[in-house]
């Protein structure tokens, strides 16, 4: 649920911080085709940037946007100067599970719980405001001196917004093949 709420939060703050710079609201961005961020880099100058587009599987897309979400954490945390705020991605085993799950939280999250025990509702909410507010400033701060952070920010809002647009038609497609008849 943690790393639910803190994607939506870098989406929502790459969304508002770059739309002046795309020159779209952040409400109204065109949906962006579905891209292997592999081929996407900083153009030399001189040189020409070559984007491949094409078609990924639901899958494939969904492995893109995983990697894009690590890729931005990593950015992020290299260039925040304190630990409490990198943001790190842990495979975790719940209780009973020999499936893994990947967590993403900020640093201060692992604190919190330490300190307050695993429940989340044990922490103050004045704690956790201070918290959200300074990791925000932070985000905030690096996008807009970053020209690398807003272009990973900006690939990983795309694909994510894309593959939402891939899941949405997929469960709208009939599951029988009878229903198409």
């Amino acid at each position: 649920m943690q790393n639910f709420r803190l994607t939506w939060f870098v989406i929502w703050i790459a969304s508002v911080m770059l739309a002046p710079l795309t020159g779209q609201a952040a409400d109204t961005a065109a949906p962006a085709p579905v891209q292997n961020t592999s081929a996407i880099a900083e153009p030399e100058e001189g040189v020409e940037e070559i984007v491949i587009y094409g078609e990924l599987d639901r899958f494939k897309l969904a492995e893109q946007v995983f990697r894009a979400e690590q890729d931005l954490y990593k950015l992020f945390s290299s260039l925040n100067d304190d630990e409490d705020y990198d943001i790190e991605c842990k495979a975790e085993y719940p209780t009973g599970s020999r499936l893994h799950r990947i967590n993403c939280r900020p640093n201060y999250i692992n604190e919190l719980m330490m300190e307050y025990g695993a429940d989340p509702y044990n922490v103050p909410e004045g704690v956790q405001q201070y918290h959200k507010d300074e990791l925000l400033r932070r985000m905030t701060k690096h996008l807009q001196e970053d020209q690398s952070l807003r272009t990973a920010a900006l690939v990983h809002a795309k694909l994510k917004k894309r593959l939402d647009e891939v899941n949405a038609a997929y469960e709208e497609e009939p599951k029988d093949a009878n229903a198409k008849k």
